[in-house]
């Protein structure tokens, strides 16, 4: 077997073998977290043909190109999939989430690697549905969040499977049509307005783990893969029409994600509105031309990852002090035995590190997000639009608003409710956690650099 047919055979393979074993699904996680590491260290030692750059392999009929740019991009994910699995033994998320991940990994990689992009967009749309299996889980009766996305995910990639083959077939006299359906399937891809309701659908159902894989790992293929279909067809961002739907679908959300965060009144709704405003941002740098854009939305995806998990984190670790998710008084229940109010007292290590994560998100200042929004405001003040910051900041200010309310509220007295302080080897990991968080924090450009080399090598 070829080695690029290996990483799209491999995971499957693993995946067939660690759904063995579900019955068991901390074992399952240790062993998928073995074979995602394993998929790191093959790729990682394996070295490309000097001087062409590139490796190509026949897969079904068609070509298989991996460069240095698709392999930086496979070693973040299976590394994010390493700790997902790790993170899997310790807080069990269902018995479908590490074979279906490592499932939708071998789409993925052939999506990223296959061409023409047909195919990868054949693929793309394969590993989207199979993804909705680990959306659902083993929620019976709330099929909802699942059903949205499998329905906006099958709505999008036919306009772009149509996109590609117009491309590829027709004259240039069909720009504008082909401008639209391309435009459609990316804004849908990519949360944007009226299509952002996916986003929240599944951070309000999926498990947290699996919300972390879908809108981290699985949503990074989505962008480079956006980015490299707007790469080979220059002409597209150009259009004055793509700039323009684009910075409305933009706009729509930014506002709303503001929106979104001033009135939540319980974790999941917030949490959307921060990441819909970073997926914002992401789908206004498409236009910037060369590697501006490529930096820009790279940087942001992967900071995406990083706030989603440390929220994820946190949490998983929040659930066992409190039994409801309120981040102001409105959103406790009627009756509830225990609410947040005095989390902060309870909890403060765990807190801090959920909060660590939607500060990343919102991209203020000290915090390890600021890098990367500031590098897109710059970008977008470049722009032609150049009100687009003020907004963003505009929306990044909402969201700090409603994350300060909510710190007021955790900070008053718990009363009488009964609860297990955090253990001391829970502080301690947590504390190493947050400093190692505050160091990154205040040197932010490795990050930078690192997006940076893969727009080089894209």
């Amino acid at each position: 077997m070829n080695e690029l047919v290996f990483l799209i055979i491999g995971p499957f393979l693993a995946a067939l073998i660690v759904g063995l074993l579900n019955r068991w699904p901390k074992v399952a996680a240790g062993l998928g977290a073995l074979a995602a590491f394993g998929f790191w260290l093959y790729l990682k030692m394996w070295a490309l043909p000097a001087g062409a750059g590139r490796q190509t392999a026949d897969f079904l009929g068609q070509t298989l190109f991996l460069h240095e740019g698709t392999r930086g991009i496979l070693l973040f994910i299976y590394a994010g999939l390493v700790v997902l699995f790790l993170l899997a033994v310790l807080f069990s998320q269902g018995r479908k989430f590490v074979p279906g991940s490592l499932a939708v990994l071998g789409l993925l990689a052939a999506a990223l690697m296959l061409r023409p992009f047909a195919y990868g967009v054949v693929f793309l749309w394969l590993a989207l549905a199979l993804a909705t299996v680990i959306i659902q889980e083993e929620q019976a009766g709330q099929t909802r969040a699942a059903l949205t996305y499998l329905l906006l995910m099958s709505v999008a990639l036919p306009l772009l499977l149509l996109a590609v083959w117009l491309i590829e077939t027709q004259p240039a006299t069909l720009v504008t049509p082909i401008t639209r359906l391309a435009l459609m399937g990316f804004v849908i891809l990519l949360a944007g307005f009226p299509f952002h309701i996916w986003v929240t659908a599944v951070i309000r159902r999926a498990p947290p783990l699996a919300v972390v894989f879908i809108l981290g790992l699985v949503q990074l293929v989505i962008v480079v893969f956006a980015l490299s279909f707007l790469q080979a067809n220059p002409w597209l961002p150009r259009d004055p029409q793509f700039g323009q739907i684009v910075r409305l679908s933009g706009t729509a959300v930014l506002l709303l994600a503001g929106l979104l965060a001033v009135t939540a009144v319980r974790w999941p709704r917030f949490l959307g509105s921060l990441v819909l405003l970073n997926m914002s941002l992401i789908l206004l740098t498409l236009p910037l031309p060369g590697s501006l854009g490529w930096e820009t939305a790279v940087s942001l995806q992967m900071l995406q990852f990083a706030g989603l998990l440390l929220t994820a984190v946190g949490g998983l670790l929040l659930r066992r002090q409190s039994t409801t998710a309120d981040i102001r008084p409105a959103g406790a229940p009627d009756g509830a035995v225990m609410t947040n109010r005095g989390l902060a007292r309870r909890a403060p290590f765990s807190l801090a590190l959920y909060l660590s994560g939607a500060l990343a998100l919102l991209g203020l200042p000290l915090t390890p997000g600021f890098g990367s929004h500031w590098l897109a405001l710059r970008a977008l003040a470049g722009g032609t639009a150049v009100w687009l910051p003020a907004l963003a900041l505009f929306a990044a200010g909402l969201g700090a608003f409603a994350l300060f309310r909510a710190i007021l509220y955790w900070l008053e007295p718990a009363g009488a409710t009964a609860v297990s302080p955090e253990p001391r080897w829970l502080q301690a990991v947590v504390a190493v956690s947050l400093l190692f968080i505050l160091w990154y924090a205040l040197h932010p450009a490795s990050l930078l650099n690192y997006s940076s080399r893969l727009a080089a090598l894209f």
